[in-house]
């Protein structure tokens, strides 16, 4: 009798590491669907720079960041450049902006733009805010002239006195 318990537990014991390794493999098998971005190698020259800015001060603050490239996720723990190759691109843009100490929060939008770079250029995204609408864009830094269209935000949900804003593309005029 005690020898069958023994081998009972033993055999539960393989199911649950089987059924663990399951659970593992699956969710790793969900990461797969991630789509990053991959940097081109800035060692041709043939590449441009794109960075996010910030301004303002400790809590009256704009800050812009890329957050992908043609629909490929930028992976970055700071906000620094990322090296992109020269043509039309689709860049989404995470911009946030907080108003003061005692505002209502960071509010946040992910804008979208269309955008030409040209080799061995330096690009910023930029934003601004008006009323309750954000927009952004992307210029050269060098020049000033803005490459992109600017995006707009047109809607805005607020979650934990953060907001959270979609917008659509508009067309570079």
């Amino acid at each position: 009798m005690q020898r069958d318990i023994k081998i009972n537990i033993v055999y539960f014991m393989k199911l649950l590491k089987i059924a663990a390794l399951c659970l593992i493999s699956l969710s790793l098998a969900s990461c797969s669907t991630r789509h990053i971005y991959s940097e081109p190698s800035s060692d041709t020259g043939n590449v441009a720079s794109l960075t996010g800015t910030r301004s303002g001060g400790l809590f009256d603050w704009e800050d812009t960041s890329i957050h992908s490239i043609d629909s490929k996720e930028i992976i970055r723990i700071f906000n620094t450049g990322v090296n992109v190759t020269p043509g039309e691109h689709l860049v989404t843009i995470s911009a946030k902006y907080n108003r003061g100490l005692l505002s209502s929060g960071v509010s946040q939008a992910v804008v979208d733009v269309q955008a030409h770079f040209a080799p061995g250029r330096s690009y910023l995204a930029k934003m601004t805010v008006i009323g309750s609408q954000i927009r952004a864009w992307i210029e050269d830094k060098n020049t000033g002239q803005i490459s992109s269209s600017v995006g707009q935000s047109t809607w805005h949900k607020q979650i934990n006195n953060t907001v959270y804003i979609h917008q659509t593309v508009r067309k570079r005029s």
